[in-house]
C-alpha cells in the first residue's frame, strides 16, 4: 500500500513539470539590434514565473521577476498559458492590457496592447524569438 501511494504521489509531482523550463531571446523585427526581450519561464507549484528583461539600445535594462496571479511593478495582473504550439503572456493593467503570444513553432512573438482610457491600440509588433539553453 505504501508503494502504490509513493508511486502516485510521485505522478502528480511529475505531472505538471512538461514545460518546467523555457528560456527565449526574442529580438524585434523591425530593430532587431535595438529591442530584445529575453524570457525565462518556470513553473513551480503550477504557478509560471518570468524572470523577464527588456533590453533597449538607448536606455538602461528593465529587469523584472513577473509571478503568474501576482501584480507586477506597474500594476498588471499577468496570466500564462503554455500550450504545446504557443505561449500566451497577458498583463492586465488598471490602465491597459498587453498580450504576448509566441508561436512554438516559428518562434514568431506578437505584441497587442490597448490603452482602456482612450481606447487606443497598438501593434501587432513583431518579434523573432529563439531558444538558448531549453526547448521553445
Amino acid at each position: 500500500m505504501k508503494k502504490l501511494l509513493a508511486i502516485i504521489v510521485l505522478c502528480l509531482l511529475f505531472s505538471g513539470n512538461a514545460y518546467a523550463n523555457i528560456s527565449l531571446i526574442c529580438k524585434s523585427a523591425e530593430y532587431p539590434e535595438g529591442i530584445q526581450e529575453i524570457w525565462i519561464l518556470k513553473k513551480s507549484f503550477g504557478k509560471w514565473t518570468n524572470n523577464y528583461t527588456l533590453k533597449l539600445d538607448y536606455d538602461d535594462d528593465l529587469k523584472e521577476i513577473i509571478t503568474e496571479g501576482k501584480k507586477d511593478q506597474y500594476g498588471g495582473l499577468n496570466t500564462f498559458e503554455v500550450k504545446d504550439d504557443y505561449i500566451i503572456w497577458t498583463s492586465k493593467r488598471p490602465d491597459g492590457e498587453d498580450v504576448r503570444s509566441i508561436d512554438r513553432l516559428t518562434g514568431e512573438m506578437i505584441i497587442k496592447s490597448v490603452n482602456y482610457k482612450d481606447g487606443k491600440k497598438w501593434g501587432p509588433d513583431k518579434y523573432n524569438c529563439e531558444k538558448f539553453n531549453k526547448k521553445l
